[in-house]
Formats: structure tokens, sequence, C-alpha cells
């Protein structure tokens, strides 16, 4: 799989059993629904993966952009907001049901 954002190889990260895929960006790939198990500050797989991803710099390039899902290269993602809360707007395939978030947007989900 390919980053959305830059074409690059997405590496696989496993946590608890659950594998991820990572940018080198600090961007992070979900498969259908397993953001829930990393998306609450209360929950070890998130405190890991928030770790694992503080080692990159938030990037700052335009991720407004809609991106194509690396799982489904020929679909492209939905924009919406993780929560009623509005505060992180995160990328959904309609397709699979995968989440993309760019660099920050796991630590801005826990933050609210």
């Amino acid at each position: 799989m390919l980053c959305p954002r830059t074409n690059t190889s997405l590496e696989p990260l496993l946590i608890g059993g659950i594998t991820v895929f990572t940018s080198a960006q600090g961007g992070v790939f979900f498969d259908n629904s397993q953001i829930f198990k990393f998306s609450s500050p209360e929950l070890k797989h998130g405190q890991v993966l928030i770790k694992y991803l503080s080692n990159y710099i938030e990037g700052e390039g335009d991720v407004s952009s809609r991106v194509n899902c690396p799982k489904c290269p020929s679909i492209v993602m939905m924009r919406r907001f993780f929560s009623p809360l509005k505060v992180v707007e995160i990328d959904e395939c309609p397709g699979c049901a995968g989440i993309w978030l760019d660099s920050g947007e796991l630590a801005k989900i826990h933050e609210n």
C-alpha cells in the first residue's frame, strides 16, 4: 500500500495484535473499524501508537485535499469529522471503510 499523500510505501506496524500502516510523515491507515481500538486516550493501543507517531514531525503540507484510499487506490476517500465536536477531519474510504489520519490527527482525537 502507498501513502495517499506522498505515494511512498506504507510500513506495517503491529500493536497488540493489530496491524496498522504508517507513513514516513506520521500518517496512519486503519482497516475497517480498527480506529476504535486506538481512538480513546484510555486505551493502551492508542497510547502506544501515539508514542510511536510522536517520532515524526507533523507535516506542513496541504491535508485538506482529497486522497485515494491506500487499500482501494481507485476510490477517492470521503472527508468527514471524526466526532460531533468537529475538531478533527478524517479521510474515510466508502469502499472498505478504512480510515486515513494525517500526521498529528490521532493526537488531536485523543485531546478531544
